[in-house]
């Protein structure tokens, strides 16, 4: 089976530490890896911009940022 990736393809970025990734549920953040509750961002710089915000926040340490690619590869 033959895929094509097309220049659409979409890149978000997410935050992980060792808790997990940051999730967004019920109108609260908070760590899991429930990948359907992650808070993507989509631009580095906001995911940057949410780390200084919570860096002092206990917890929302040593955040790394994550980039999540999404493929459209076409198919039906």
């Amino acid at each position: 089976m033959e895929y094509t990736i097309y220049a659409e393809s979409l890149v978000y970025y997410a935050l992980r530490n060792e808790k997990g990734y940051v999730i967004f549920d019920h109108g609260h953040y908070g760590f899991g890896f429930d990948m359907t509750k992650i808070n993507f961002f989509s631009s580095m710089d906001k995911a940057k911009q949410f780390i200084e915000e919570t860096k002092k926040i206990k917890g929302y340490q040593n955040l790394q940022i994550r980039k999540v690619k999404i493929i459209d590869i076409g198919e039906v």
